[in-house]
């Protein structure tokens, strides 16, 4: 395994390291998706042992996915709970429910029903995207949230366009599960400054490859992948619970930087 981990005490912000304040004024989409698309379109932006996604294609996968989930929203502003298997998938629709000016819930699917119900609720989703068909029945939400399907999403949303609204870079853009059972909301804002922050303190270059270890519902997992979207590098997404197979992906890949809880990162500095 790697030895290129970055141990943290704990979620939120450790006392070590600097916030930038002053961020680009742009949504997360913009400045982790498109721009990089747009200067280099063709250097891969996700990896994983299923193989590559290059910017530009991700870029066109979620301007189609964004379309999918306003034609279901009747082309508002909605609040989307995602759970899908793939994380390739998930990244897709966390910047699709981005740039579709709503706000995206990053399920822990490992909860129990009573704990998932709670945060469902707390976060009051209008829809849940997902590929879990065990998820419709371990829940019982109110009838005004929409379980939708992954395969509902395809060949939709001809036509559809972006809210034309002023976007709020302050307000809540992406919510995480918290140990404690509640919800912890992020903006547009705060998570584009921590992507800065992040990418100028390891420091991350371009033709940097990061390693996304954590699951992207922790805030480990979304800062191992945000802050090399930024500077326009490769995020290998691998899982701590497929050991074999992220083994081979990172001695096939080699990444050169990983951000682990504290406990985590002291596992694998004592493995072989």
């Amino acid at each position: 395994m790697s030895k290129g981990a970055v141990g943290l005490t704990a979620g939120y912000w450790p006392d070590d390291i600097h916030r930038y304040l002053a961020t680009p004024g742009i949504s997360l989409d913009e400045g982790l998706i498109t721009r990089p698309a747009k200067r280099t379109p063709d250097r891969p932006a996700l990896v994983s042992p299923e193989g590559s996604i290059t910017y530009g294609e991700l870029s066109s996968k979620i301007d189609e996915a964004a379309k999918a989930v306003l034609s279901f929203s009747e082309g508002k502003a909605a609040r989307f709970a995602i759970a899908v298997a793939k994380p390739t998938d998930l990244v897709k629709l966390l910047f699709a429910a981005c740039k579709a000016r709503g706000s995206a819930f990053l399920i822990n699917p490992s909860l129990a029903p009573q704990q998932l119900e709670a945060q469902l609720r707390q976060f009051n989703a209008d829809f849940i995207l997902t590929d879990d068909k065990l998820l419709a029945k371990k829940v019982t939400l109110p009838e005004t949230t929409r379980f939708l399907w992954l395969e509902e999403l395809e060949g939709r949303g001809n036509g559809a366009a972006v809210p034309k609204e002023r976007l709020d870079l302050q307000g809540p853009a992406i919510a995480l599960p918290m140990d404690d059972g509640g919800v912890a909301y992020h903006s547009h804002k705060s998570l584009l400054a921590g992507a800065v922050s992040w990418s100028s303190f390891v420091p991350l270059k371009a033709d940097d490859l990061m390693l996304a270890l954590q699951p992207l519902y922790t805030w480990e997992g979304i800062y191992s992948l945000f802050p090399i979207l930024f500077r326009g590098g490769s995020c290998l997404l691998a899982d701590l619970e497929d050991p074999e197979r992220t083994a081979q992906a990172v001695r096939k890949c080699h990444p050169l930087y990983t951000i682990l809880p504290r406990p985590e990162a002291r596992k694998l500095y004592e493995s072989p």
